[in-house]
């Protein structure tokens, strides 16, 4: 993370989705990078935009929402460099809710590039989902996969994907980044991770709706490191997408084990599944290559270090077997 933070230092960054999962480890990252921050918030004086204000004084915080081009505009004045983490992200959908998917993460993403077009843009990261992959036999998914949206939010972000291919050959460069399954601390959507550790912290026994499914679990951290050397590299492919992956296919079954390996030093616990719907794809595992040779980036903390992490971060005070080792690590 090191020399992409120095690629930034000086740059004016606006930040979407400053205040999600990502975005509030993003700012940091930023912060200590030496660059000129603006985000664009809808409600600023909600408790994340005031929490924000308060950690990052020099953060300029702009009203709006990517919605509205006039706002977008405004907010993007200046910037040279987006990030573009903003986006309804359910990992379903209903289709009942396509019309505010499709606005958000489709209109929204119109009006920033139609935008960055008429400025001084140089650098768009776009964040998608390694979700637009669908089903697949593949044992590893590299980008010239097939795209598959059979779920709301996966057919909206193969649609914004197209719109920075289409845009980043109108004179800036623009990437976006397709992300397995993230983790990490302060993560408040409902994930398998999250269902695991949560059940850690609460007693003996972990009952998941399946233990089958293979996926591909990346820790928060390094998506960072990613979303910054998209941001800073010289010459990543424009208009492309990139994986951000581990690359290691983990069935639920071996994640839950991980982590009471991770978390619990050897105390017995009780591991079920449940019946319940079939799983959106029964293993779904990307190749980080690309990322690799292009970002020169590859993924850096384990998987047992990123849910002890997660693990002491979120849930370690809530167990009284574990307070003691929390306080002293």
């Amino acid at each position: 993370m090191k020399a992409a933070c120095q690629g930034l230092t000086g740059r004016r960054v606006l930040v979407t989705g400053a205040t999600g999962f990502l975005g509030r480890r993003v700012l940091p990252a930023l912060d200590r990078a030496g660059a000129e921050i603006v985000v664009l918030l809808r409600d600023p004086d909600v408790a994340c935009g005031a929490d924000l204000r308060a950690r990052y004084p020099s953060v300029a915080v702009r009203t709006g929402d990517l919605r509205d081009p006039g706002s977008v505009e405004a907010a993007l004045a200046g910037a040279d460099t987006v990030l573009h983490l903003a986006a309804k992200a359910q990992a379903g959908g209903r289709f009942n809710e396509a019309p505010d998917y499709f606005a958000c993460n489709v209109a929204g993403t119109l009006n920033l590039l139609t935008a960055c077009a008429r400025g001084r843009v140089r650098r768009v990261v776009h964040l998608s989902t390694a979700q637009v992959y669908g089903r697949s036999d593949s044992l590893l998914v590299d980008e010239t996969h097939p795209v598959d949206g059979r779920t709301v939010y996966a057919a909206s972000k193969i649609a914004a994907e197209g719109l920075v291919r289409a845009y980043a050959e109108d004179g800036f460069s623009a990437v976006s980044l397709r992300p397995s399954n993230i983790y990490g601390p302060g993560q408040q959507a409902a994930t398998v991770v999250t269902a695991i550790l949560a059940q850690l912290a609460a007693g003996d026994a972990i009952t998941l709706q399946t233990l089958d499914p293979v996926r591909d679990f990346v820790f928060v951290d390094d998506v960072v490191q990613a979303i910054l050397a998209a941001a800073a590299a010289e010459a990543p492919p424009s208009g492309c997408a990139i994986n951000i992956s581990s690359g290691e296919g983990v069935s639920i079954r071996q994640l839950a084990e991980a982590a009471i390996r991770a978390v619990r030093n050897g105390t017995p616990v009780t591991l079920s599944a449940r019946s319940g719907l079939p799983a959106q794809a029964d293993r779904l595992v990307c190749a980080n290559d690309l990322a690799a040779a292009a970002l020169s980036w590859r993924p850096a903390v384990t998987l047992s270090d990123g849910l002890a992490q997660t693990f002491r971060a979120d849930w370690a005070r809530a167990t009284p077997d574990t307070a003691q080792e929390t306080e002293a690590a």
